[in-house]
């Protein structure tokens, strides 16, 4: 089920109606997501949404474009549920997959908001809300569980995120950027009409002498000819080296802090 607001010209009245269709069909996942793009649409919500493999460094380039350490990273899997960064008062709630919501104390540590987006079992999401001139009020920058989970159940809940998403940066492992499940769920997102980059992070393990890099990005494009998967843009990038020649990190910070002072000019407007 896929309900475009941005592309159509549904009102929040025609989400109410479609909402009560899906309670009375008993369809609550569709029902919930039905009520995520009502909310979305009155509030005029925007989502930015980082996907990709386990461990390619999502979490480490969201907490490096917010200058703050919100997200936990290192070289296991990490944010194992939804996470949600959002402008507001400094606040952490936390949603359970029971239905009830927690919100940590105005004192609680990283420490403890990472334990919860390490818990993919009994946390569905978390939504971190950062008092910071760098988010506009209307703009969500969401962390995302790995697709490439050996656990379905985290792909699945990846996936449950995308109909609220209007752009999507999918970020590769250095070692992995041909894998089948990099053009599966490129296509997916290209099928549903998402606008999405790649970023391919990690290139601090690039060995020029293996192979040269102009050679390396050259292939990558080939590939995704093959795939017939046309990203708006491809970026290569390391979280270790970022004054290196080959990294893009800067032209890739330029472009979200553009689109996010196009957002804050809108909401002065």
């Amino acid at each position: 089920m896929t309900v475009n607001t941005k592309k159509s010209a549904i009102t929040t009245e025609q989400l109410i109606a479609l909402c009560h269709f899906y309670h009375n069909q008993g369809d609550r996942i569709a029902e919930s997501k039905v009520y995520d793009l009502y909310q979305k649409k009155k509030e005029t919500l925007q989502h930015i949404c980082f996907c990709g493999h386990f461990s390619a460094g999502k979490s480490t380039i969201l907490n490096r474009l917010l200058d703050e350490p919100l997200l936990p990273q290192s070289p296991i899997p990490t944010s194992a549920n939804i996470v949600e960064i959002k402008n507001g008062a400094n606040a952490c709630i936390i949603h359970l997959t029971n239905g009830k919501k927690i919100k940590l104390p105005d004192h609680a540590s990283l420490d403890e908001v990472h334990h919860f987006c390490r818990n993919g079992e009994e946390v569905k999401k978390v939504e971190i809300y950062l008092d910071t001139s760098k988010l506009p009020s209307t703009v969500t920058l969401m962390d995302t569980p790995g697709i490439d989970a050996a656990d379905d159940a985290d792909r699945i809940m990846t996936e449950s995120a995308l109909h609220v998403v209007d752009e999507v940066y999918y970020v590769m492992d250095y070692n992995h950027v041909q894998s089948e499940v990099n053009a599966t769920f490129l296509k997916q997102l290209k099928k549903m009409n998402k606008t999405f980059s790649v970023i391919v992070n990690q290139m601090d393990k690039h060995n020029e002498d293996e192979i040269p890099i102009a050679e390396f990005k050259n292939s990558l494009s080939n590939v995704l000819k093959q795939w017939d998967i046309h990203p708006k843009a491809v970026y290569f990038t390391s979280m270790r080296n970022l004054h290196a020649t080959s990294n893009d990190w800067y032209a890739l910070q330029s472009m979200i802090q553009s689109q996010l002072r196009l957002v804050k000019e809108e909401e002065i407007d």
